[in-house]
């Protein structure tokens, strides 16, 4: 004769751990934060003067260099502790030059045309880029 599997339930009712008194923990008290680092204040944006505007001056003279510029024909530019700010005015090509906390040296050029100019400045953009001058942003 074959044995069956016992079809009896013994017992079904799931075993439970005694209950056990645990003391109270601690509130968590929040901690406050460390004040966040004050955020740099961006450069204030260079002031693009017309030919005309611009006033020679020593290039060694104290000055804060070129911050951002609008979108267009004209650059902000740095390497290492040099800057550059070139940009297109109607028919001249203007470009700033020099070390950071000197006020560096202007060279304006007049072109016969706004396509010469803006050529010009395409040009001089693609010199200063391979001399390792990148794109100020801040």
């Amino acid at each position: 004769m074959a044995k069956t599997p016992s079809t009896s339930r013994k017992s079904l009712s799931p075993s439970v751990a005694p209950y056990r008194k645990t003391a109270a923990l601690p509130v968590p008290v929040p901690v406050p934060l460390p004040a966040p680092a004050p955020t740099p204040e961006p450069d204030p944006p260079a002031v693009l003067l017309a030919p005309t505007d611009i006033v020679p001056a020593d290039p060694t003279a104290p000055d804060a260099p070129p911050g951002r510029v609008p979108p267009g024909d004209s650059r902000s530019l740095r390497h290492g502790d040099s800057f550059a700010l070139v940009y297109r005015h109607g028919i001249s090509l203007i470009s700033r030059t020099g070390r950071v906390g000197q006020h560096g040296s202007w060279k304006i050029i007049d072109y016969p045309s706004p396509l010469q100019a803006a050529a010009a400045y395409a040009a001089e953009c693609s010199r200063l880029l391979a001399l390792g001058y990148a794109d100020h942003t801040k």
